[in-house]
């Protein structure tokens, strides 16, 4: 997202814009064309308007009317980099992702995205981004325009338009704070976007805005609110009081709702929860489970059209995606915290995950089974489920087609790796399903104590040409320890440490990984190169290093309960400045195209300020290496 949020150096988006023009073939199993917001440095708060000052009324004597919202309309994560975490969040409720996209990638890369989010049920809202068009923002809307101009829009709306699951486009970001625009320049801006999407048969498309707060802005009429924005995304991060406390944040919402309300607006409400930590600021303390799912639920309580984390896979810091612990929280709030509309619910096929054992030991198994609800009369020829947990806390084995299908149904299975598998059944010789009943089964084993969610995103066949989403209904496990509390005066160990360092001209991410490739831990070496995992689990981990330009190096390491593990130092080769895994002519070009520049940061590959000759010795020394390189 954004400057306020988090801001990165312009040259991160240069970076961005070098990887895309080398990489957007890649684009099948990572999404290379999220760009960066503009700065590095600690999140800002933003001054407060005196409306805003007096916001700490407790709320029972707040006089906002709730909007009557019955409808989880969007229910959305901003910023998905690897497009297998796709159908992996639409298994746990998501149904629409705000992505930030270069106009000036490949339309390959816009459309690899575009079609991953189709394919996995879920659609889109893009945040179109160029750097260095205007002050503080990487809104691709050139300045100096009183009505807007949406011209570098164009080719990509083009592409965008092909895809339905496309719903939106943002015209402006923090428009009264980092990335100024007047009401004038916003209500130009969709005006236009609007005017060209329905030239391209597209009239469905909304215009988003993420305005951080509507209530407070003086310039800013009523009439004019529907003028500048079909959907507008507003946040007060709270996480640690980081920006305030949370019910600051939420009588700030509490008055957004009513302002709209006030102005009988048509435009709908978002709001974005904080999902991220910034080490070393103010940003860097995440939610307990507990505490997300409180605030979620309060804030979708003021009457919300629209919910969402900020973010779940961001590279530049710490996010949702690396929490395996607060990821309950996403079914939860879809199932918990909207509001159920007073309608008896549709009468529509449903998937829902049933466990035999709601609890289990660690090391002990259960049984679980997918149902399929209301199946139709015509019948259903078949069913294909894709499913994830948290692969830290248990495993899934012997997946098992029933006879829903039939006796001899034909069966594909990815079997369970990383936290998610699909299987797909359709029966044989034209057999159909017609009743409701257990479509599969599998065995669930406790590895360790915690809490998972079971999710299976269903979509079935009732004919040869197409598949069908169906709403589906997740189950929570927990897993319980069952070791001996150890006595006062021994201490037992649990845990190894693994410690380590690595030769870098640059800071090294080193990161821990479990045999199906689940994160488990995460570091920035020292200054010096070091590095410490204080408490490791017993087992059998994957380890990886790299540096920004550098060749990954990777191994496979086994620790034990009270073992400290000293590895061998690693030396990063560097040179692969587009992040392609080989040092090649295409890095040196990259030296060539930024000679005597100072961006973008990677092609800096001796870390010495400027891009220049003496960065092109390293590519020379490791010319033609192809990672990664062997560790320990």
């Amino acid at each position: 997202m954004v400057s306020k949020l988090i801001r990165i150096p312009w040259g991160f988006l240069i970076v961005l814009l070098v990887l895309i023009a080398f990489n957007g073939a890649n684009a099948e199993t990572t999404s290379p064309f999220s760009l960066l917001p503009t700065n590095t440095e600690p999140p800002l708060s933003k001054p407060e308007t005196p409306a805003q000052q007096d916001a700490t009324i407790p709320p029972s004597q707040s006089q906002t009317p709730p909007l009557a919202s019955n409808t989880q309309q969007y229910y959305l994560v901003d910023q998905v980099r690897n497009l297998a975490d796709l159908p992996r969040l639409r298994a746990m409720g998501i149904n629409t992702v705000i992505q930030q996209m270069s106009v000036d990638a490949r339309p390959a890369s816009w459309r690899s995205f575009m079609q991953a989010a189709k394919d996995a049920g879920i659609n889109v809202v893009i945040y179109p981004a160029k750097a260095q068009l205007r002050e503080n923002c990487s809104m691709p809307y050139p300045a100096g325009y009183p009505d807007g101009n949406i011209d570098l829009l164009k080719p990509m709306m083009n592409v965008l338009a092909e895809y339905k699951n496309w719903i939106g486009m943002i015209n402006a970001h923090e428009p009264y704070w980092s990335c100024k625009m007047t009401e004038q320049e916003m209500a130009g801006l969709k005006r236009q976007i609007k005017e060209y999407t329905t030239q391209l048969g597209r009239s469905d498309i909304k215009v988003w805005n993420y305005i951080d707060n509507i209530d407070g802005h003086e310039s800013l009429e009523d009439k004019e609110i529907d003028q500048i924005a079909d959907v507008f995304i507003t946040w007060q991060h709270c996480a640690g009081g980081a920006e305030g406390s949370c019910e600051k944040a939420l009588n700030y919402l509490r008055q957004d709702r009513a302002r709209l309300n006030k102005a009988q607006a048509k435009a709908e409400l978002v709001w974005i929860v904080q999902t991220f930590t910034i080490t070393g600021s103010k940003y860097a303390r995440k939610f307990t489970l507990q505490e997300l799912q409180t605030v979620s639920c309060q804030a979708i309580n003021v009457g919300l059209e629209g919910f969402g984390f900020y973010t779940w896979d961001a590279w530049y810091s710490e996010n949702l995606v690396d929490w395996p612990d607060l990821h309950p929280a996403i079914p939860y709030i879809s199932q918990n915290c909207w509001q159920q509309s007073s309608e008896p619910p549709p009468v529509e096929p449903y998937a829902e995950v049933q466990i035999q054992t709601p609890e289990i030991q660690i090391g002990k198994t259960t049984q679980a089974g997918v149902q399929l609800v209301n199946v139709p009369q015509e019948g259903l020829s078949g069913a294909e489920f894709t499913c994830t947990y948290q692969a830290e806390v248990i495993s899934i084995s012997n997946l098992a087609a029933s006879n829903l299908f039939g006796n001899d149904p034909v069966v594909a299975i990815n079997n369970p790796t990383a936290g998610a598998f699909i299987i797909a059944i359709v029966g044989s010789q034209g057999y159909k399903a017609t009743s409701n009943g257990v479509a599969f089964t599998f065995d669930i084993q406790g590895l360790r104590e915690g809490q998972t969610t079971i999710a299976c995103a269903a979509r079935v066949a009732r004919n040869e040409q197409e598949l069908t989403e169906l709403a589906s209904r997740s189950a929570i496990l927990t897993v319980a320890s069952n070791l001996p509390t150890p006595s006062p005066t021994a201490e037992v160990a649990t845990h190894g440490i693994l410690l380590g360092q690595v030769v870098s001209s640059k800071p090294a991410l080193i990161t821990l990984k479990s045999e199906d490739s689940s994160l488990v831990l995460t570091q920035t070496t020292q200054a010096n190169g070091t590095f410490q995992f204080p408490e490791v689990f017993p087992g059998n981990y994957l380890l990886f290093a790299q540096a920004e330009g550098s060749l990954q190096a990777t191994g496979r390491i086994s620790i034990a309960a009270g073992q400290s593990l000293s590895l061998t130092a690693v030396t990063l080769l560097f040179g692969d400045i587009d992040a392609n895994n080989v040092i090649d002519q295409f890095d040196a070009m990259t030296i060539g195209m930024n000679y005597n520049g100072t961006l973008p940061a990677a092609a800096d590959l001796n870390a010495d300020g400027a891009i220049n000759f003496f960065d092109l010795q390293p590519i020379a020394r490791n010319y033609r290496q192809i990672g990664p390189i062997p560790w320990p």
